[in-house]
């Protein structure tokens, strides 16, 4: 089986972010490492974790998408 992706999901809506998730998570090949509710969060949490992928809303509180 391939590595492992993992997976930081940012959305301001935590039921779009729940949605992701059950979504992401019905692949045994990802991992979601965390979820958070606004950019600055988010762009803190892909600097600690290193996600290999990153889902962003474009429009959060802060920072949108595009800057992070």
């Amino acid at each position: 089986m391939p590595a492992e992706i993992t997976v930081l999901i940012a959305d301001d809506h935590p039921i779009v972010r729940k949605g992701l998730r059950d979504m992401i998570e019905s692949d045994p090949q990802l991992k979601i490492v965390d979820e958070t509710g606004d950019g600055q969060s988010a762009l803190d949490r892909i600097e600690q974790l290193q996600p290999d992928v990153a889902v962003l809303d474009l429009d959060m509180p802060g920072k949108g998408g595009f800057d992070v």
